[in-house]
């Protein structure tokens, strides 16, 4: 399970990465030439950008709770680790 949620986990990482990276910056303009920014906000759909949006947003979402999870897991996998090693320490100190 721990394997399937870390696959699942490293698509979602690159999936938003790239979400991230093909937002369109609506600052890149400032300072420069009003006529590209006006042409380049005719072009632009605002419903492309609200979805780009929602999907960034549903992503780091999923991202957190995945990393909460698989560090949940992987700390009870120690945990349980660690308490067997002290059992098996404790049992030759008896012999």
């Amino acid at each position: 399970m721990y394997s399937i949620l870390l696959a699942i986990f490293i698509l979602i990482s690159v999936s938003l990465i790239i979400c991230i990276l093909l937002q369109s910056n609506e600052n890149y303009n400032i300072g420069g030439d009003s006529r590209i920014g006006m042409t380049n906000n005719l072009l632009k759909s605002r419903s492309s950008s609200n979805i780009m949006t929602r999907i960034t947003s549903i992503l780091a979402i999923l991202f957190f709770t995945l990393s909460l999870i698989l560090g949940n897991i992987n700390n009870k996998d120690n945990h349980i680790g660690s308490h067997s090693l002290e059992i098996s320490t404790d049992t030759t100190s008896i012999n």
